[in-house]
């Protein structure tokens, strides 16, 4: 199960109107030291079963710790006062095993975690990769950062298999037009992710098209992770009599329960 699923289904066991029921404490369960040698945290990830949290440093370390426990498990990559700052970090929903890395001078690393070994690394030339992540299958992820651009890789390959705007794109008005420092993918639509940066407007894609930008909103100026997707669950309805519109991922629809008594909604599925 994913994260994004399983957190879905944490959600939905929520009341989701404000009301805390069901929530007992926060607390803290570990404070975990580590040497000044590392510099600052830069990055965190829990993997999707909760029992390793791993970290990103200031001086390209990478290191794994229990949950339970609150000690080093392994340390992937070690810090070295050469190195940029690990960036952004992401386990793969399709082998929790694997995790991708993205760094302040363009590296994109996968490691393996039981095994404690570097896989490989590819760089994104002239670029800082401020974040990354997997679409829902695993398949494929997506970077963005300092020149402007969203690339999309196969998993797998690590080769590109797209590439979205940029700060020399022709075309780049229709992108990202500033850093970008935070994209999501969708927990329920394979091929919908959002970005954020520092031009202040929100972008939704979806990776099925060649443009990419389905639109966009006026946002926030996002300067790190500050971007999620909250399930708030599905409208069924008995007697849909007329489709108004199609949007990404759903419909619009009408339902007359009565000649004085239309309702309008919309359906995500």
């Amino acid at each position: 199960m994913s994260r994004r699923r399983l957190e879905n289904g944490i959600r939905n066991k929520i009341n989701l109107t404000g009301n805390t029921q069901g929530f007992s404490e926060v607390k803290i369960l570990h404070n975990i030291p580590y040497s000044t040698e590392v510099g600052a945290t830069y990055s965190l990830q829990f993997s999707f079963d909760g029992k390793v949290l791993a970290a990103g440093f200031e001086y390209g370390g990478i290191q794994l710790y229990s949950t339970e426990t609150g000690r080093l498990l392994n340390q992937l990559r070690n810090s070295r006062l050469s190195s940029d700052a690990v960036m952004c970090l992401r386990f793969n929903p399709e082998n929790d095993t694997s995790i991708l890395a993205t760094t302040a001078d363009g590296q994109v690393i996968t490691a393996e975690t039981e095994e404690g070994i570097l896989v490989e690394s590819i760089e994104e030339k002239n670029n800082q990769i401020n974040a990354v992540d997997f679409c829902l299958d695993g398949q494929v992820f997506a970077t963005g950062g300092a020149d402007f651009a969203v690339r999309l890789y196969d998993s797998r390959t690590m080769q590109i298999l797209q590439t979205y705007g940029g700060e020399n794109s022709p075309d780049r008005e229709e992108y990202c037009t500033n850093r970008i420092y935070s994209l999501k993918f969708s927990p329920e639509y394979n091929d919908i992710f959002i970005t954020g940066g520092w031009d202040k407007s929100i972008k939704i894609f979806d990776k099925r098209t060649k443009l990419g930008v389905r639109r966009y909103m006026a946002g926030p100026h996002i300067c790190g992770e500050g971007l999620d997707f909250r399930c708030i669950g599905k409208v069924q309805m008995a007697k849909p009599v007329y489709c108004l519109d199609s949007v990404f991922g759903g419909q619009m629809f009408a339902v007359a329960k009565s000649l004085h008594k239309p309702y309008a909604g919309y359906q995500t599925k």
